[in-house]
């Protein structure tokens, strides 16, 4: 079991780092953030898609720690979602990174531990709180002023 692998194991300290009050907090002043961010006219876009980059890449990333090969490969070809809307939000219509963002907060709603459907298992509930709390008005945010 390498380091990473521990995280996933629900004595893990990682696992209950945020509670949900604090997640949900995060989530709200991430989301305010990432609106104002956005409307920057010089840097918005670039901001987003560094944002939309970390996001794509934190799933994939715990997969290297626990996952099986499945929800690996699983984790890594929804990493190309991303890849896409950045691609597709600087080479056609920044609104592409908004639904990027809107992407990924589903994705964490299919990880949720008490009710999943598809990806890696162990996945802490303050990461998916916190991100349901903050892509939603995220996207919404960089559709309005991208």
């Amino acid at each position: 079991m390498n380091a990473l692998a521990t995280l996933a194991r629900p004595e893990s300290k990682f696992q209950n780092l945020l509670s949900t009050p604090v997640a949900v907090a995060v989530g709200v002043i991430g989301a305010i953030l990432t609106v104002v961010m956005a409307r920057q006219p010089e840097v918005g876009l670039l901001l987003g898609c560094i944002g939309v980059a970390i996001l794509y890449s934190v799933y994939p990333t715990f997969s290297l720690g626990w996952g099986t090969s499945r929800e690996r490969l699983i984790e890594w070809s929804f990493l190309l979602v991303g890849i896409a809307s950045i691609v597709l939000a600087v080479s056609l219509d920044a609104r592409w990174l908004a639904l990027g963002w809107a992407a990924h907060g589903i994705w964490d709603g299919l990880h949720h531990r008490d009710h999943h459907v598809v990806g890696l298992r162990g996945i802490p509930l303050w990461y998916i709180q916190t991100c349901l709390v903050w892509d939603v008005p995220a996207a919404i945010g960089l559709l309005i002023f991208l």
